[in-house]
């Protein structure tokens, strides 16, 4: 992922942000969009939280990051 360092003034404009914003350039064109970043689980809706509870409680397997990093790297090495 490339990271772009932003002057100070969008920062904190982009730091306020409550919602998904679009980055348009000074024509209007549409580069992107910036999504703030929760920044703890308090900040979930109920609908999210129930979710995520619903998602716990579920029968099956549970995987770690680790492994599974290493099932993709094992499909893309016989890829």
């Amino acid at each position: 992922m490339t990271t772009i360092s932003v002057p100070q003034t969008i920062a904190e404009a982009l730091s306020k942000a409550t919602g998904p914003i679009r980055l348009v350039d000074e024509q209007g064109k549409l580069l992107g969009s910036f999504s703030p970043l929760k920044a703890v689980s308090n900040d979930l809706t109920p609908e999210e939280l129930a979710e995520l509870k619903r998602r716990m409680l579920a029968p099956g397997p549970r995987y770690t990051t680790q492994q599974v990093l290493e099932h993709l790297d094992s499909r893309e090495k016989r890829g």
